[in-house]
């Protein structure tokens, strides 16, 4: 609910990362007729596995117009794209102008990623960011900490953990037996 144009978002496994940028991110494409929206993660894969099949139950099926599975896109009827990305060949992420976008596992991405390729994307646009990973120390969690203070009204920061998601007491302690 939050007004802040660039949201990080500090979540643990199973919390919900996947349903809530492809919720937000189909949500920022049909109030936007015409834009382009990127959802960027550290591979294909896990776009592949898990985004775009969440997209694509979230988003009303009369508002797509199709669906193309070898680019990893969605096309809407208004115009706007959603388009899934690697970060794996960082210079196929230049010299675009987007309207919005998703960085997931961002903590698992180099930080030149964001700051000098992604985010001066967003420039003429002025458009929102959701900035996703689970924790990790490095450049990520340095930006969700700065988030957490409260002194950017540009930036929101939120955390929840395992222990926020649906699964029961019984399963994450097998879980945090092994990790």
């Amino acid at each position: 609910k939050s007004k802040a144009r660039f949201k990080i978002l500090k979540w643990g496994r199973r919390v919900g990362k996947t349903w809530l940028e492809a919720y937000t991110e189909g949500k920022w494409a049909l109030e936007k007729p015409g834009g382009k929206f990127w959802y960027v993660t550290k591979t294909l894969s896990l776009a592949r596995d898990e985004f775009i099949p969440a997209l694509l139950n979230i988003l009303p099926q009369e508002c797509v117009a199709r669906f193309n599975e070898q680019k990893l896109s969605v096309t809407l009827k208004n115009r706007s794209t959603i388009t899934a990305k690697s970060s794996e060949k960082e210079d196929n992420l230049r010299g675009r102008g987007l309207d919005g976008l998703v960085v997931d596992e961002a903590a698992f991405l180099r930080e030149r990623i964001f700051d000098q390729i992604l985010r001066p994307q967003l420039g003429h646009s002025k458009g929102p960011a959701i900035i996703a990973s689970s924790a990790k120390k490095g450049w990520f969690t340095r930006l969700f900490n700065q988030a957490a203070k409260g002194d950017d009204s540009t930036h929101f920061a939120s955390h929840a953990t395992i222990y926020d998601s649906s699964l029961d007491a019984d399963e994450i302690a097998a879980i945090k037996a092994k990790t």
